[in-house]
């Protein structure tokens, strides 16, 4: 019996050992894909770029080509089936190529006028071909070539073969992306290793391995212009493949980037142009909160033309939280977000009157997911209503903002919402709370936006065809410290309000800014080449409907304000 049970105890230990042990090298067999996964991933990368540094320089293209000899080169050879020029540089600068239409496109920067710059035009291909113009591009005003995106023929051929391409100048950044799959294989989960250069007339290019996925919310706008991260690599043969931080277009150095193609919007610059007036509302005496740089720029996925994009430094919580005095190790980072977005890191559904979801962006070491979330929860006591949820009384309310928040600053955010015409999609949706602690206790929350695409936008419609409400009604917590007056807010506001009012959204400043973003895209032949790639219709861009949405909305909310929040000696 006693030998019975010990074997049975042994078999017992045995099967509870097998039992905790399969969880583990479980785990390790899925740590070890994902590290051979990635090390594949690196690896092409290596392979990509190395290819791309071996390219030769190519020949000089020559100038124009009489046509009695075309007829005689094209006599003595067939036309090939493939490309005979797979890359081409304009004095080092590498071009966007679209091989649907065979067309190179040659950033020459925003200064040409009628003459033009000097051009040092070389071609690559496996088989060395010459290259020649034989449309004159000198013919025109170098201005009108780039605005109308006029398309210029030159012959490649070899001793055996031939074949016409074009080329196309832009005013615009380039920025191209080789990842060896087209653009529809880049998802969301994993990286695929691609080779990018970012150029730009007058600068150094920039050339490297970067790893690229998919980013932002998978919704369907109607067309498949998606949004990438990019993240630069070192590529050291044999030393590792370390991060790399690039400058690109004279921006702040960093390895991480973000291609933005901002779907939502047809005209595809409200993003770029509310972001610099967000910059230009920050007071002077006060942190920098959420001020980030982006350029606007053409993009080429493996020789696809993809349109108009904003190249823009992603937010990093710990870079940020130190620009604003803060600390990465001690500080937290939140952002409210629409319950749909599920993405991979924390989250938890927030409020009942107009539900969000808060998802971590930066939990300090120490710090529990449960005790973060809770500094989201205290935040949204200050947005519920009585008809949808819990409402604090007015005293704990007037307290609490008193305690926890810059009053100067939360009505700084709730005139810049107001001034650009923003709705819900910056209260409820894309708005980053960052959470500052003082040592003693004590914290204070800031704001700042993110995704400024819905700005100057119509507002939103009723069946009927009335306005849904005629300004933004969303941002509770500032309409309530406003109807209580709390801190000074009132003065406060109006203080703000007047000043931005005279300044960046006077009517005549707002108005210019626009028209000459407009003129300034028009200029670059942009926007004609982006409406027919996703619009199905080349045309130049057309800012009217913001110009009248800028000029008219402050003055529509400055009369409602007055009638909810006088100062005395407006009454």
């Amino acid at each position: 019996m006693n030998v019975k049970r010990k074997l049975v105890g042994t078999a017992l230990c045995v099967l509870l050992l097998v039992l905790m042990l399969v969880p583990v090298s479980l785990v390790l067999s899925l740590g070890g894909k994902e590290a051979h996964r990635q090390s594949l991933v690196i690896a092409r990368m290596h392979e990509r770029y190395q290819a791309y540094l071996e390219q030769d320089a190519g020949c000089a293209v020559g100038g124009m080509m009489d046509i009695e000899d075309i007829w005689a080169l094209e006599d003595t050879r067939s036309e090939a089936d493939g490309l005979l020029v797979t890359a081409m540089k304009n004095d080092g600068t590498p071009l966007g190529f679209d091989a649907s239409s065979n067309t190179f496109y040659c950033t020459l920067g925003e200064n040409c006028g009628e003459t033009w710059p000097e051009i040092a035009l070389t071609a690559q291909g496996e088989q060395t071909p010459d290259v020649v113009f034989i449309d004159d591009y000198t013919y025109d005003y170098c201005s009108d070539a780039i605005r109308e995106g006029y398309r210029y023929e030159m012959l490649a051929y070899t001793d055996t073969e031939y074949s016409y391409i074009g080329i196309v100048f832009t005013a615009l950044p380039i920025v191209a992306v080789n990842a060896g799959c087209s653009f529809r294989e880049i998802g969301f989960d994993s990286d695929e290793a691609s080779v990018v250069s970012i150029s730009s007339a007058g600068d150094v290019p920039i050339e490297g391995g970067a790893l690229i996925h998919q980013r932002g919310g998978r919704y369907d706008y109607g067309i498949e212009k998606y949004s990438y991260h990019l993240e630069f690599h070192e590529l050291r043969t044999g030393k590792g493949d370390d991060k790399r931080s690039v400058s690109p277009l004279g921006m702040p150095a960093d390895s991480d980037w973000l291609l933005l193609s901002n779907p939502a919007d047809p005209t595809a610059v409200r993003n770029e142009m509310t972001w610099g007036i967000w910059d230009e509302m920050q007071e002077e005496d006060g942190p920098e909160i959420g001020t980030l740089e982006s350029r606007l720029v053409e993009l080429f996925m493996d020789n696809e033309y993809m349109g108009l994009y904003q190249l823009m430094q992603r937010v990093l919580p710990e870079r940020e939280l130190v620009r604003m005095g803060g600390d990465p190790q001690t500080d937290l980072v939140f952002k409210k977000i629409r319950p749909i977005n599920k993405g991979d890191r924390p989250q938890k559904l927030m409020g009942v009157s107009m539900p969000w979801s808060a998802e971590l962006r930066h939990v300090p070491p120490g710090m529990s997911e449960e005790e973060a979330f809770g500094y989201a929860e205290r935040f949204v006591l200050l947005e519920e209503r009585a008809a949808g949820g819990a409402m604090l009384e007015d005293a704990a309310f007037e307290q609490f903002i008193l305690e926890h928040f810059d009053v100067r600053e939360l009505m700084n955010y709730y005139v810049f919402l107001h001034a650009t015409a923003l709705g819900a999609d910056n209260v409820q949706n894309n708005v980053f709370v960052w959470v500052i602690f003082d040592g003693d206790g004590g914290y204070t929350y800031h704001l700042s936006p993110w995704d400024l695409d819905y700005s100057f936008m119509p507002i939103l419609l009723n069946d009927d065809g009335s306005p849904m409400q005629e300004i933004n009604r969303w941002m509770y917590m500032c309409e309530r410290m406003l109807d209580l007056d709390v801190g000074g807010s009132r003065q406060i506001f109006w203080e703000i309000w007047n000043r931005t009012r005279s300044t960046i959204m006077e009517s005549s400043a707002i108005y210019q800014r626009i028209e000459m973003l407009e003129e300034r895209i028009n200029r670059s032949g942009a926007y004609l080449r982006e409406s027919e790639r996703w619009y199905g219709e080349a045309q130049e861009l057309d800012l009217s409907m913001m110009r009248a949405i800028a000029e008219n909305h402050p003055h529509t909310v400055e009369v409602i304000a007055r009638e909810l929040w006088p100062l005395e000696e407006q009454e």
